[in-house]
C-alpha cells in the first residue's frame, strides 16, 4: 500500500513535470537472452516483430554484480517490487536463484514471469524456501492444437508439461504448508486465441492459482489490424471475459479483468486519452544495463555500466522524457520510440490520473519551475472512459451508440 509521504512525493515531482522526488515503485529486469521456446508474438525472438534491441546478440546475461549493486540502490529508494521478466526465460539465467536472494534479501516483493516448461520439483522446492512472493506462469494455449499453432517449432506436449508444472507448485506448497508463492496464470489474448479464453479459467481452477490475469496484445511491427480483434470480436470476447469474471469471484480466484476491459475500450492509441506517468513509478534494465522506462520503449536513458541508478533516476534524459510523456501531444510524438498500445501500465497510470488532472491546471502556480502539464479528460472517440470497471452489456450498447 503506497504511504501518504510516497503520494506526496509522487505528486510534488508531478508538479515540477520531470523531478522524481521518489524512487520507482517497481523495477522490472530482463536477467537473460536465453530462451527455450518460439512465441508466435513475442517481441523480442519472433520473426513477426522489428522491435529495436540495443543489446548485442553475443550478450546474453546480465552481470551478476551490477544486479547486486542495483538492489542496494533500490533499497535506498524504498522501490517495492521487482520482475523478473522480458526478454528470455528468467530460470534459465545462471545465478537465477542468487538474484531472487538478493531482491528477497533487500526486503522487495520478487515476481518471476516463466514459460512454466522448467519448474521441476527441485525448483519450485528452491522457490519456496526463498520466499518467492508470487510467481507468473505464462500460457497463451488452451490445447495442444493451439500450442503447437502459438509456439511455433516447439513440442506440443510441452502444453501438458506447462499445467502439470501449475498443479505441482501447488501441492509442493501444500505438503510444505507454504503461502507462497502465490500463484498466478497470466492469458494473453491474441485474434487467434480469444475464443478459448474462458479455458484459462478451468486451468487455473484446476492447478488452483490463486490469481488469474488476461492482457490483449500489442501490434509488434506498428501494423494493428492483424492484432487487434474486430468490434464483433470485442463483444464477443466481452461477454467471455464477464463470464470468467462471475467464475472466478466464486471461487476466490483475483483477477485484473476490470483492467483488461478498460484496455480494450481505450485501444491503440492510449495517447489520445490520457498521459503517460510510468517515467514516475518505473523502469526497466536490461540486460547489458541500460535503463529505459518501460518494456516497449526504445529510448535509453542510461546505463548501470557508466553511471549509479539514482544519477540515471534524476538524470537529463529521464527528465526529458517524463515533460514530453506528461501531455498527450507529446507521448503522441513518441510513437518512433514506444509501443503504447494495450499499455500494460495504464491501471497505474490511471490512478495517478484521477488525482493529478484536479492539480494540474494549477502545476504552474504551485512549482517554481514554470508550466506544468495541464490537466486532460479521459475521453474516447466523444465519450467518457469507464474507469470503475465495465459491464458488456454497456459497453456493447455504448458502440451501437
Amino acid at each position: 500500500m503506497t504511504t501518504f509521504h510516497e503520494k506526496l512525493s509522487l505528486l510534488r515531482g508531478l508538479v515540477t513535470g520531470e523531478v522524481a522526488y521518489k524512487g520507482p515503485f517497481f523495477v522490472s529486469i530482463d536477467l537473460t537472452r536465453r530462451c527455450n521456446l518460439n512465441c508466435r508474438y513475442c517481441r523480442y525472438h519472433s520473426s513477426l516483430s522489428d522491435f529495436p534491441s540495443p543489446v548485442d546478440k553475443p550478450f546474453l546475461d546480465l552481470p551478476l554484480e551490477m544486479l547486486r549493486k542495483l538492489f542496494k540502490e533500490l533499497e535506498t529508494f524504498q522501490t517495492r517490487e521487482i520482475i523478473f521478466s522480458g526478454e528470455g526465460e528468467p530460470l534459465l539465467y545462471p545465478h537465477f536463484f542468487d538474484a531472487v536472494s538478493v531482491a528477497k534479501a533487500a526486503g522487495m516483493h520478487v515476481n518471476v514471469i516463466t514459460n512454466g516448461t522448467l519448474l521441476t520439483e527441485e525448483v519450485i522446492r528452491r522457490l519456496i524456501d526463498l520466499r518467492l512472493d508470487l510467481l507468473t506462469i505464462s500460457l497463451w494455449a488452451s490445447s495442444e492444437k493451439e500450442y503447437e499453432r502459438l509456439y511455433p517449432g516447439t513440442k506440443p506436449t510441452y502444453f501438458n508439461k506447462v499445467l502439470e508444472a501449475l498443479k505441482r507448485v501447488t501441492d509442493i506448497k501444500a505438503k510444505e504448508k507454504s503461502q507462497l508463492p502465490a500463484l498466478r496464470l497470466h492469458r494473453p489474448i491474441s485474434r487467434d486465441n480469444f475464443r478459448t479464453v474462458e479455458v484459462a479459467f478451468d486451468q487455473a481452477y484446476a492447478a488452483g492459482c490463486n490469481q488469474l490475469t488476461v492482457a490483449p496484445i500489442h501490434s509488434l511491427k506498428g501494423e494493428v489490424t492483424s492484432y487487434m480483434l474486430s468490434s464483433s470480436e470485442e463483444k464477443d470476447l466481452f461477454f467471455s471475459l464477464f463470464r470468467m469474471k462471475s467464475r472466478l469471484k466464486k471461487y476466490s480466484i483475483s483477477n485484473n479483468i476490470d483492467v483488461t476491459m478498460q484496455l480494450y475500450q481505450i485501444g491503440e492509441a492510449v495517447w489520445k486519452t490520457l498521459p503517460c506517468y510510468v517515467g514516475w513509478i518505473h523502469s526497466r534494465i536490461r540486460i547489458d544495463g541500460t535503463v529505459f522506462p518501460c518494456g516497449r520503449c526504445s529510448l535509453p536513458l542510461g546505463n548501470l555500466s557508466e553511471m549509479n541508478f539514482h544519477e540515471i533516476w534524476n538524470g537529463d534524459a529521464y527528465h526529458s522524457f517524463r515533460k514530453t510523456v506528461s501531455t498527450r501531444q507529446g507521448l503522441a510524438g513518441m510513437k518512433n520510440h514506444c509501443l503504447c498500445g494495450y499499455c500494460c501500465h495504464i491501471r497505474n497510470s490511471i490512478r495517478v490520473h484521477r488525482i493529478y488532472r484536479w492539480i494540474a491546471p494549477f502545476a504552474h502556480v504551485l512549482s517554481n519551475r514554470g508550466h506544468a502539464p495541464s490537466g486532460l479528460a479521459l475521453k474516447r472517440q466523444g465519450g467518457e472512459v469507464d474507469l470503475r470497471g465495465s459491464n458488456p452489456e454497456t459497453w456493447c450498447r455504448s458502440q451501437r451508440e
